[in-house]
């Protein structure tokens, strides 16, 4: 696999922003967040730099990126914005994978997960959350919003699909459907390997 590196921010417009950060090695660094609870702790993003910014969908036309297999977003508060920049792409149909995080920062931000919902749905995405627990990992097919969904107090990782999840494949592996209020029930929890999980 070969692997291209471009140093260069996505969001809603082409420019410039400034970021936000601690430290020069820092996974932290956030364009609209200045400060941010990590656990028990609050991390202050006192420094700053200018760096370029792109649309997604500029970057596209300028690698010739005629497909988009998948989108990967974790951007410390900075999701929504990226999307907005690739509303081309997403009119098109030319990304098939995205997968973000939502929770926290969204909450900070005013944003909501009916905002993504509608997004990734009026798209033709099917949604998808990260469940884990002591001995698996999966993802639950969100099959319809419910208010429950928006939850500020943790991250989460969402994925957000064309295609509905085959259930002859593994891959993404879904054990079942989010339901309102959580835990999901026994009955959705499907086959890790070749182990039946249980609550």
């Amino acid at each position: 696999i070969k692997v291209k590196v471009d140093q260069c921010c996505m969001g809603p417009s082409d420019g410039s922003v400034e970021i936000n950060y601690q430290r020069d090695v820092s996974t932290l660094a956030s364009v609209v967040l200045k400060e941010m609870q990590v656990g028990n702790s609050t991390v202050q993003n006192d420094k700053k730099m200018h760096v370029s910014q792109l649309k997604l969908d500029t970057y596209a036309i300028q690698k010739s990126l005629e497909k988009i297999d998948l989108v990967k977003i974790d951007v410390e508060g900075y999701e929504w914005d990226v999307l907005e920049g690739a509303s081309s792409l997403f009119q098109q149909r030319n990304i098939d994978l995205v997968m973000f995080e939502f929770g926290q920062h969204q909450g900070v931000l005013n944003q909501s997960f009916k905002q993504f919902w509608d997004f990734f749905s009026d798209n033709g995405f099917h949604l998808y959350r990260q469940a884990m627990g002591r001995n698996f990992f999966g993802l639950q097919h969100i099959d319809r919003y419910h208010n429950s969904l928006e939850t500020f107090d943790s991250m989460w990782m969402i994925v957000a699909a064309r295609e509905k999840h085959d259930e002859e494949r593994n891959s993404p592996f879904v054990i079942g459907k989010y339901r309102a209020p959580m835990p999901v029930p026994k009955n959705l929890w499907r086959k890790l390997g070749s182990k039946l999980l249980s609550n």
